[in-house]
């Protein structure tokens, strides 16, 4: 009896776990998903401060912050896939398909 429980109590933890692996999983590609057309604007924006820079009309200061705030986003970007990766990794440990995951990325 002592074994069955906690068998039960494993199994509780790993459905929680999972359950929690799959909400950080769908928000997370939710925001990968928003995280392009993000990129797009900031690139915009950086582009014309460049522009307004190079016709004297606008300031070194406001090139560079728009120039962070591209950097900003393009490093938001990439920690966002990494996230999603870490997760996918997560989801298929509890899964039990740690194999199949793999051999995703062999190919």
């Amino acid at each position: 009896e002592a074994k069955q429980s906690t068998l039960k109590t494993e199994q509780v933890s790993l459905n929680t776990l999972m359950q929690q692996a799959n909400s950080t999983y769908s928000t997370t590609l939710e925001k990968l998903k928003e995280l392009p057309v993000e990129l797009s604007a900031v690139r915009q924006a950086y582009a014309q401060q460049l522009a307004l820079y190079k016709s004297g009309l606008n300031t070194l200061l406001e090139v560079t912050n728009a120039q962070y705030s591209l950097l900003q986003a393009e490093t938001n970007y990439v920690i966002t896939q990494d996230a999603l990766l870490q997760l996918m990794f997560i989801r298929a440990g509890l899964a039990g398909q740690l194999d199949n995951y793999i051999q995703n990325f062999k190919r």
